[in-house]
């Protein structure tokens, strides 16, 4: 029999799952920081915000709403689809 740990993986498993939520999470709040003032703008003067950006925040926001509840892509906190 082999002397291999199996936690060891499991954690590096868990390190980089985490590394990639950070970048995710990161990623969409700099999008979010970047197109701020287009969603104030648009409260403030009725400008609307072009479609495009407004589905990329829309995206950035499930993002950071998934890693905070749970991992899932939908909002919901599920580990499933």
């Amino acid at each position: 029999m082999s002397n291999i740990d199996f936690t060891q993986a499991v954690s590096l498993k868990a390190s980089a799952k985490a590394r990639a939520q950070a970048g995710a999470k990161a990623a969409a709040r700099a999008l979010l920081a970047r197109t701020d003032w287009m969603a104030i703008r648009a409260a403030e003067t009725g400008v609307p915000v072009p479609g495009e950006i407004s589905a990329e925040r829309a995206a950035a926001r499930l993002c950071l709403n998934a890693v905070f509840q749970g991992g899932s892509q939908d909002g919901t906190g599920s580990q499933e689809g």
